[in-house]
């Protein structure tokens, strides 16, 4: 049973990417899209979303290898 309040301890923990992910977005990014780059991550599209919100540097990657495949 969960103990204290609403919001407190309960849920999954936060995905967080670490370098060698980051870099791997950054090389997918050129042939995916947000949502097949998530599904080969094994997270879903809005968890993706919430990454790169949370961590600039995913964000970031993702948009370098979009730039580089234009």
């Amino acid at each position: 049973m969960k103990k204290g309040n609403q919001g407190e301890g309960g849920g999954k923990p936060l995905v967080v990417f670490d370098q060698d992910q980051i870099e791997l977005v950054e090389k997918l990014a050129s042939v995916l899209t947000k949502s097949q780059l998530s599904d080969y991550m094994g997270i879903s599209e809005n968890t993706f979303r919430a990454i790169e919100l949370r961590q600039s540097e995913v964000f970031e990657g993702y948009k370098r290898g979009k730039a580089k495949a234009i």
